[in-house]
């Protein structure tokens, strides 16, 4: 299967997003290998299902995730769309709780609603 891009800017920001829905990056590991394709990565990641994705940076800045969709299926059991929703979500949960600490918030109460949408209560001292 071809690459699915997914627009990330920064990739410390991706690993923690990544850490939040179980994977780790295998150190050392370049090559991602799938049911139909073995392509050379800047990282390989996996989870606990055994789940890997294959990441490469792309010359506009952005994440490509190599992903199979039938392992995803086997060892997942969601498609393709329901984890690239994950993902974002995960990645802009990160983005947001990473810019409130950098303007001296604290998050005093987080709740998540039955529609997902989760619920914040900051503060900050002056």
């Amino acid at each position: 299967m071809p690459p699915v891009p997914i627009p990330f800017m920064e990739f410390p920001t991706a690993v923690i997003a990544f850490s939040m829905l179980g994977f780790e990056i295998l150190q050392g590991i370049k090559t991602y290998v799938g049911s139909k394709v073995t392509q050379q990565v800047d990282h390989v990641m996996v989870n606990e299902n055994g789940l890997r994705i294959g990441v490469r940076h792309t010359k506009e800045g952005k994440l490509e995730l190599l992903v199979d969709e039938e392992e995803l299926r086997e060892k997942e059991g969601i498609e393709l769309k329901e984890f690239e929703e994950n993902v974002q979500k995960k990645y802009q949960y990160t983005q947001l709780m990473e810019r409130l600490q950098a303007e001296g918030y604290t998050v005093v109460e987080e709740t998540e609603e039955a529609n997902e949408t989760i619920r914040l209560v900051v503060r900050r001292w002056r």
